[in-house]
């Protein structure tokens, strides 16, 4: 599957079930209400809430096209992994 919102030729956060997508409360209120979220309190750093994994741990907003659901109101968690993960792949060349 390839990434199309970020350019990575493997999505890294958005199919690894370890990975929890915190949400703070600029998140909460960018994204659609319709959108389920998960109560995150234990997560570190002041997030409110997560994304939710479906049952083979990728993303809910990970359609079957690689592409991000969300893209455009995507959390700040996932835009800090675009930036971090697009730097690192086109340092080496593979972007």
């Amino acid at each position: 599957m390839t990434c199309r919102a970020c350019g990575l030729p493997t999505p890294v956060c958005c199919e690894n079930p370890a990975v929890r997508v915190g949400l703070w409360p600029a998140d909460v209120a960018r994204l659609d209400p319709e959108v389920s979220l998960l109560p995150a309190p234990n997560l570190p750093g002041g997030f409110v809430a997560e994304l939710p994994r479906r049952a083979d741990g990728a993303c809910v907003m990970l359609r079957a096209d690689g592409a991000c659901g969300i893209y455009a109101m995507r959390p700040q968690a996932c835009r800090d992994q675009d930036t971090f993960f697009c730097r690192s792949e086109a340092a080496r060349g593979a972007v």
